[in-house]
């Protein structure tokens, strides 16, 4: 419910931001060379944030893998120190299969 609440002012505050700044113009320029004018102050922020969302999405993927590659070599170091990772394709390492191994 708080969540909602505060969710329900965000969205308040910037209805009465946007609201604000439907009648201001600017002009905008791009790479200096092409220059937009008399473009609304609104669509000028909306596209900055879309752009903005658009820039971040590879770096979070990449940081998103980056967290589950930590995860699984921290996985497989506490597993090797407590002696549960055996190399693939190996049965599991036990008191029998020691006994075995030492003996042939």
């Amino acid at each position: 419910m708080v969540r909602f609440l505060a969710y329900f002012v965000v969205v308040i505050l910037l209805m009465i931001f946007l609201w604000g700044n439907m009648g201001n113009k600017a002009s905008l320029n791009l790479v200096g060379s092409v220059v937009f004018k008399d473009v609304p102050v609104l669509i000028i922020i909306l596209s900055s944030m879309l752009v903005g969302m658009l820039i971040m999405l590879p770096v979070m993927y990449l940081n998103r893998l980056r967290a589950v590659r930590k995860s699984r070599k921290k996985e497989a170091a506490v597993s090797a120190k407590k002696g549960k990772a055996a190399p693939a394709g190996a049965p599991p390492i036990s008191a029998e299969n020691s006994e075995k191994r030492v003996n042939s």
